[in-house]
């Protein structure tokens, strides 16, 4: 039974975070930083290919896709500190 519970709220747990991280990179694909990346691409391709909107157009939902999976990246790892930190905070004041 005991086993049942904790293999169901790991479960549960991993599902929560899943969704939270699908969540999170929807947001960040309609970030400003995810748009002016790809508007930039797209321009860049157009300046390449006068007539190739539609190259243009894939690769700059590639940019925008591209720079969201980073910004969730690098959020992740600024959360990952600040936890570290707050462990470390936590023991300090233990041992304080």
């Amino acid at each position: 039974m005991v086993i049942d519970a904790a293999f169901t709220a790991r479960r549960a747990a991993e599902r929560i975070r899943d969704e939270r991280r699908v969540s999170a990179r929807r947001r960040l694909l309609v970030s400003e930083e995810a748009e002016n990346g790809a508007g930039a691409v797209y321009d860049s391709v157009l300046r390449r290919q006068p007539r190739g909107h539609q190259a243009a157009e894939r690769a700059a939902d590639e940019a925008r896709h591209r720079t969201a999976d980073y910004l969730l990246r690098q959020k992740l790892g600024q959360l990952r500190v600040l936890r570290a930190r707050g462990t470390a905070d936590r023991g300090l004041r233990r041992t304080g």
